[in-house]
């Protein structure tokens, strides 16, 4: 009877349909079983849920041809525009900096 509550609960959960106290309830449960067990129900939980595409040969050979035949190196590297607003903010910046290094010799 535990199995299928914990079942129920993990479908549940896994579907969004979980209200507060049903999470709190597998959170006990799980807490209670041991390792194995807990395994064991997952297991059982993706078995229900596995799903398996069958390819037919020509179908996965042409696949392995696609990823095969992309080049190795389609990466570019991209150069970052520089504006004039870049230009201005750096020669601002510079001329703080030269008026805080001023004052502090002055000083």
């Amino acid at each position: 009877m535990k199995t299928d509550r914990i079942q129920y609960l993990l479908e549940n959960y896994l579907s969004q349909n979980c209200s507060l106290d049903e999470k709190k309830e597998l959170n006990m449960l799980i807490n209670l079983l041991e390792v194995e067990d807990l395994k064991a129900e997952l297991r059982a939980l993706c078995n229900n849920y596995r799903t398996e595409m069958i390819l037919s040969d020509k179908d996965s050979q042409d696949i392995l041809k696609n990823i095969l035949s992309e080049k190795k190196n389609q990466h570019r590297t991209l150069r970052k525009k520089t504006t004039w607003s870049v230009y201005l903010r750096t020669i601002s910046v510079a001329a703080s900096l030269l008026l805080l290094v001023s004052v502090g010799i002055y000083i």
